[in-house]
């Protein structure tokens, strides 16, 4: 006859389940806040247009504010200074694009202005950010 002893065996296994569903979670999360991280900081009302494209690669985002302020990034720069922070950029990029996010708001001239500063710091392309206007 076997005498049973009052202990439990102990299980040493580790049950993953738990460990699965927090990480399908935070992976979850993860997708769903990523595109709002890499969008642009300045919300500006772009104007619309029939011919506008999708863009293919954004390399650098002046935005333009329909009070007329500059932002490079989330950073707001004064005029004179955005010279300087453009020519620094492109001196040691290869595609030498800029892409402008200017409210329709923005006066022309502003517009023209930071254009024409992103030529003199050597852009080879500009392109001006557009929504597609629908039919």
């Amino acid at each position: 006859m076997k005498i049973r002893s009052g202990r439990k065996k102990i299980i040493w296994e580790i049950n993953i389940t738990p460990l699965t569903d927090v990480t399908m979670v935070l992976l979850i999360i993860f997708m769903i806040s990523a595109p709002a991280m890499f969008q642009a900081g300045i919300k500006v009302k772009l104007p619309s247009a029939v011919s506008s494209e999708k863009e293919t690669e954004r390399k650098a985002v002046i935005t333009v504010s329909a009070e007329g302020k500059i932002y490079w990034g989330k950073d707001e720069v004064r005029k004179e200074n955005l010279l300087g922070l453009l020519t620094n950029f492109l001196a040691g990029s290869t595609n030498k694009v800029i892409m402008i996010d200017a409210d329709k708001q923005t006066p022309h001239g502003m517009v023209v202005a930071v254009m024409d500063l992103a030529r003199k710091a050597g852009a080879d392309k500009l392109y001006v950010s557009t929504t597609r206007e629908t039919k």
